[in-house]
């Protein structure tokens, strides 16, 4: 009967679209209240709309009030707009509140900003707080960022540990985004060793770079050491490029038989009390070489997913190919 109504309307004949969609919202149907208190918001009875928002809401369709508090948000009685977006969240809808941290870290007023992520992350929406983390670490502001990025950690995101390694990086606390990336993986976060390894790539740390891509390899994600071997390629070291591939190599052959060990104690992100570990690598020299058969099946893998060697590497060198394609 909705479907029908809003065929209706779009054709013009708005009397009959909304009769239908009084008939259909009479069965108290969430949905179809929604949908009949968007028509009174359209046409002026906000009273109206607002009623019928909140009987949606009780049938457990609260996608009406988060609508009517945007409108009263475009509007800019904030006051209302706040009203209605707790109310949706009750059942389960943080748009509302969502957009509103939003309207506000726009505007540069990251305080309310944080407040309205916050009512959104205690209704498990943890973007808006990762957003003003954002905002305030772009701001320059990395305290208050790590402040809201710990919130957000401690709220259940995976994205705030990533932001909690690269601002500890940014910092110069090398030591601390080390036990943080750890402590992430631990957990299963472990993105957060990625985050950390590209971090070293761009700063020319290519050993510490390659040692936590190890430790993320242990887990299961080669990632981080693919990025390593991409950077030795694109600058022409292409003798560092496979022995990286190498190692990935052998962590994928050999992913069923590693499994990552506890590094650290899962403890919230509020801490004062991290340590990073001090682990042997993975992999050595040994390892490589027992690997030296299958490197030249990684190679062709990993050339036909980057291409051929940039134009700067060494001219004697030419890739592994087989029968099944490869780098012309």
């Amino acid at each position: 009967m909705t479907a029908l109504s809003r065929l209706l309307r779009e054709r013009g004949d708005l009397e009959r679209g909304e009769g239908l969609a009084r008939k259909a919202a009479a069965t108290g149907h969430g949905p179809a209240l929604s949908y009949l208190s968007s028509i009174l918001r359209e046409r002026g009875d906000l009273e109206g709309a607002e009623r019928l928002a909140h009987q949606a809401a009780a049938a457990g369709h609260g996608v009406a009030l988060s609508e009517l508090s945007r409108f009263w948000r475009d509007r800019g009685d904030l006051a209302t707009a706040e009203r209605l977006a707790h109310q949706a969240a009750t059942v389960g809808v943080t748009i509302a509140l969502s957009e509103l941290a939003e309207r506000y870290r726009e505007n540069g007023e990251l305080e309310e900003a944080e407040r309205f992520a916050r009512h959104a992350a205690a209704a498990d929406n943890t973007m808006p707080l990762i957003d003003v983390a954002e905002a305030l670490r772009k701001r320059g502001d990395r305290e208050q960022a790590e402040r809201v990025a710990r919130a957000a950690a401690d709220a259940g995101s995976s994205s705030a540990w990533e932001l909690l390694v690269l601002l500890s990086c940014e910092r110069g606390d090398l030591f601390e985004a080390e036990a943080l990336a750890r402590q992430a993986a631990d957990i299963g976060v472990v993105p957060a060793l990625v985050t950390m390894v590209k971090f070293l790539l761009d700063h020319g740390e290519l050993a510490s770079a390659e040692r936590i891509g190890r430790a993320a390899a242990s887990y299961g994600d080669i990632d981080a050491l693919i990025k390593v071997a991409e950077f030795h390629r694109e600058h022409g070291d292409l003798e560092e490029f496979a022995r990286i591939v190498s190692i990935a190599e052998i962590y994928t052959s050999n992913a069923d038989e590693r499994r990552p060990q506890p590094l650290l104690p899962a403890v919230s992100t509020s801490s004062e009390d991290w340590r990073p570990l001090q682990i042997p690598d993975s992999v050595n020299s040994q390892d490589v070489a027992a690997a030296s058969a299958s490197v030249s099946q990684a190679l062709e893998r990993l050339f036909l997913r980057l291409g051929p060697p940039p134009a700067t590497a060494h001219a004697g060198i030419e890739p592994t190919r087989g029968g099944d394609g490869g780098v012309a």
